[in-house]
């Protein structure tokens, strides 16, 4: 076992392993595509989850976490983490889309002013839940976005429902996401907020 420390630059990195077998010449290659944790700029939340994650492009989704003053986190004491392991349609990146944080909550992210676009992911993961049971709105910065949503009825059980709404962070107040209920409990799989402007 060989081990070599890479520090990797915020974007694609390309990384090669050359070497010889048996005489002949073989190379292995991958491009990595790396964000910086620290990066207040883009940040992909695997909500309800304690793992890390690395999708198909490379991006990280970062452990759910309560949020800390300077940088980002759930806030709210009326969320629980939920999950199942069954397979999402409409995504291939199911580990993120199988995890969820469920019940009355938001998330802050303590963000540098300028545009951003925020990414939420819902998916109904509970076969018990019918169109109609789980409803709720979403704000941000206090707008709604996101009237009477219904993941089961905007997707179906165990689909994706993925939406982009484009929010401003101004005078450094940061972006804050707020999951309000109409019925049931609201629920949310992953958040990725990127700066655009």
């Amino acid at each position: 076992k060989l081990v070599w420390n890479v520090k990797f630059r915020p974007g694609s990195n390309s990384l090669a392993a050359r070497g010889t077998y048996r005489g002949a010449a073989i190379t292995d290659e991958a491009e990595v595509v790396w964000s910086d944790p620290a990066d207040r700029t883009n940040i992909g939340v695997n909500a309800g989850s304690n793992a890390e994650y690395f999708d198909g492009a490379g991006a990280i989704w970062q452990a759910d976490r309560p949020y800390a003053t300077g940088g980002w986190g759930y806030i709210g004491d009326g969320s629980k983490e939920t999950s199942n392991l069954r397979n999402i349609l409409g995504t291939d990146e199911d580990a993120v889309a199988q995890t969820a944080r469920e019940g009355a909550h938001g998330y802050k992210f303590d963000v540098p002013a300028g545009e951003y676009e925020v990414e939420l992911w819902f998916a109904e993961l509970k076969n018990a839940v019918k169109p109609g049971e789980r409803v709720f709105d979403v704000l941000i910065n206090d707008a709604i976005v996101l009237r009477e949503f219904d993941p089961a009825k905007e997707a179906g059980l165990f689909r994706l429902a993925a939406r982009k709404i484009n929010a401003d962070a101004r005078n450094n107040a940061g972006l804050r996401v707020d999951l309000r209920p109409v019925k049931g409990q609201p629920i949310i799989s992953g958040l990725r907020i990127r700066r655009v402007n």
